[in-house]
C-alpha cells in the first residue's frame, strides 16, 4: 500500500562453543522497481523518434547522399498508418520483489566455517508488453504496444559455502548454488 518497502533482517548466535559457534541469520523485505525501462522504451529508438535505412551493394568510399541522415518522421509529419503506437494501461503500478533468506553458519575450529542459506525471491505485477494488432478494427495503427502488469518471476537457491584463512592473509573459499527461476 503506497508502496511501502519494508525491510527486516535478524541474527542469533545458536551456540558459544570456542571453535563450534553457530549463527542463524534471516531478512527480508520487499523491493520496488521503478518502472523506467518500459516507460522511456517508446522515446528510446522507436518510430517516430528515429529513421534507418539499408544500404546494399554499396561502393565504398559512400557518397554524401548515401550518408546523409533521413529526417526523423515527427519533423517529417506524420501521415498514417502509424507503424506502432505505445500504450500504457491507465491503472499500472509500479513492479515489485519480494526476497527472503535464511542461513546456518557454522564454525569448523578457529580458522574455518561453514554457511548453508537458502535465498528466494518473488516478482509480482512486472511489466510486460504485449503487441496488439488493431488494423482491421482501426486501419491507422497497424500494431500497438501495451505495457500492462501481467508478469511474474520466482526464484529460489540454496547456498553452500566452505572459507578456510589460511596463514599471511590468504584464504581460500568454495561456494556453490544450485538454484531455480
Amino acid at each position: 500500500y503506497k508502496n511501502f518497502a519494508p525491510r527486516l533482517g535478524v541474527a542469533y548466535r545458536l551456540f558459544r562453543k570456542p571453535g563450534r559457534e553457530t549463527v542463524l541469520r534471516a531478512g527480508g523485505g520487499v523491493f520496488f522497481d521503478t518502472g523506467n525501462d518500459e516507460s522511456s522504451q517508446p522515446l528510446a529508438g522507436s518510430y517516430p523518434y528515429t529513421s534507418s535505412y539499408v544500404l546494399s551493394n554499396v561502393v565504398f568510399p559512400l557518397n554524401p547522399t548515401q550518408v546523409a541522415p533521413l529526417p526523423l518522421p515527427y519533423l517529417a509529419g506524420i501521415t498514417p498508418p502509424y507503424p506502432l503506437l505505445y500504450a500504457f494501461d491507465p491503472h499500472l503500478k509500479l513492479p515489485y520483489t519480494w526476497q527472503w533468506n535464511l542461513a546456518v553458519e557454522q564454525s569448523l575450529g578457529k580458522s574455518q566455517s561453514l554457511t548453508v542459506s537458502y535465498v528466494g525471491a518473488a516478482g509480482r505485477s512486472l511489466m510486460q508488453d504485449d503487441q496488439i494488432s488493431i488494423g482491421k478494427i482501426n486501419p491507422n495503427f497497424t500494431t500497438v504496444n501495451l505495457t500492462r502488469n501481467l508478469g511474474s518471476s520466482d526464484y529460489d537457491s540454496l547456498q553452500a559455502q566452505f572459507q578456510r584463512r589460511l596463514s599471511r592473509g590468504l584464504q581460500a573459499l568454495v561456494s556453490y548454488t544450485w538454484s531455480h527461476a
